[in-house]
């Protein structure tokens, strides 16, 4: 498929068991790894090399987000009707229903580029999790299948998770400040110590890894843009880009730059390093106060290990 999936992001190893379809074909029952969903699919969904759900064929793709740590009631709330349409996309199905007991809202919306997709979000205040099928043609047989899939997820909170037994990347950081802290909805945390928290202070130095997968049309620079973009609707102004670099990291195309800016009026400094190869990509940024450069020093030496698995 040509497009972008950035819906965080991993890859997948399974564990599964056989069933049988009504129509005679076989099922499989699969873990997704790095959440703590199993979905019972075709044989012919195939887990994502380079995201954390599947691929169908060239005409579709389920991704899943697992939000450990995020109430469904604060995450939930703003998917909405009346949102979606607020943001001009069409919503041709609403429905508030249960996934394996939890709480769910379910979102048929029809694309900019006329084809269907689906959104859904269940949970408890606990955890959220989200599930997302883009196609790349209409097709209302294989929408109908994927729905069934869906139907029949069930989420295990005790399922214990290595957030990097099948990451695409390697990242080292022993000679950094900012150490691993958690994995969440696809990011890999990093923060002074390594200290886990929901919410990180205005003060506190913390930076994410974000793994993405890319069709190849997608340049570092546009990646670096969309990062901005993105920032700039969640309180991000007075942007001043500085140390603007486009030299290669570790031999791959890299897009570097610092960003003194305010957030939510407050003064911030972020550093920002994206990179490609092949099929994925990497996301790393980081935030502090202006410190005269320690913690950018710290964000960079870290940033600097990263390596993609061949």
């Amino acid at each position: 498929m040509k497009k972008m999936i950035v819906l965080l992001l991993y890859a997948f190893t399974l564990t599964s068991c056989a069933n049988k379809a009504a129509g005679g074909g076989e099922m499989n029952t699969l873990n997704i790894p790095g959440t703590h969903l199993y979905m019972t699919v075709p044989k012919n969904y195939k887990l994502a090399t380079n995201f954390a759900g599947f691929t169908i064929n060239d005409e579709a793709a389920i991704s899943v987000m697992d939000i450990i740590g995020g109430s469904y009631y604060s995450n939930g709330a703003t998917f909405t009707k009346e949102n979606f349409e607020a943001n001009n996309i069409k919503v041709i199905g609403f429905e508030m229903l249960k996934i394996d007991g939890y709480p769910a809202k379910y979102a048929l919306i029809k694309a900019a580029d006329g084809t269907t997709g689906l959104g859904l979000i269940f949970g408890d205040s606990t955890f959220s999790a989200t599930v997302s099928v883009q196609m790349s043609k209409n097709n209302d047989l294989l929408m109908a299948e994927i729905k069934q899939a869906i139907s029949t997820i069930t989420y295990d909170k005790k399922l214990k998770l290595d957030p990097f037994a099948h990451a695409k990347f390697t990242i080292d950081d022993s000679h950094s400040k900012l150490k691993y802290a958690k994995y969440s909805a696809g990011m890999y945390v990093y923060s002074l110590d390594g200290k886990n928290k929901v919410v990180y202070g205005d003060n506190e130095p913390m930076a994410m890894v974000i793994p993405l997968p890319t069709d190849g049309g997608l340049t570092v620079e546009a990646m670096f843009k969309e990062n901005i973009n993105s920032m700039e609707k969640y309180g991000l102004t007075n942007k001043d880009i500085r140390h603007v670099s486009t030299e290669k990291v570790n031999g791959y195309d890299a897009y570097e730059a610092e960003v003194y800016c305010k957030m939510k009026g407050k003064d911030k400094v972020m550093y920002f390093l994206e990179l490609t190869h092949g099929a994925n990509a990497i996301m790393f940024s980081g935030s502090s106060v202006n410190d005269t450069g320690k913690t950018l020093t710290e964000m960079k030496k870290l940033a600097h290990t990263v390596h993609f698995k061949e």
